[in-house]
């Protein structure tokens, strides 16, 4: 019964931080977070997300650069840590449209 409750304990704990609503509120307040290669499930939660638009994710690759992350290329870059961040456009930064319109 004891291991039972510590097991159901364990899954709430890493449900509830992977939770699409507590990983959105960690980016939001802190402006952006890093993901290890070993957060699988962060990284779907991160992955679907992207996908709608509400984070933006980029991989920090071998030279220390950040590459943002297209749908195709986020099964590729399991093995590097990820940036996540809120997407431009929410962060009050002009997006890439809204800049060449006033260029």
């Amino acid at each position: 019964m004891d291991e039972l409750a510590a097991l159901r304990r364990r899954r709430g704990r890493s449900a509830s931080r992977t939770h699409p609503r507590h990983i959105m509120e960690a980016v939001y307040a802190a402006g952006s977070i890093s993901i290890s290669p070993d957060e699988t499930l962060t990284r779907i939660v991160v992955a679907q997300l992207h996908r709608m638009g509400l984070l933006f994710a980029q991989e920090l690759t071998s030279g220390g650069e950040l590459r943002p992350l297209s749908s195709a290329t986020m099964a590729a870059a399991e093995l590097r840590p990820w940036r996540v961040s809120r997407p431009p456009a929410l962060a009050g930064e002009p997006s890439a449209d809204m800049a060449a319109q006033g260029a």
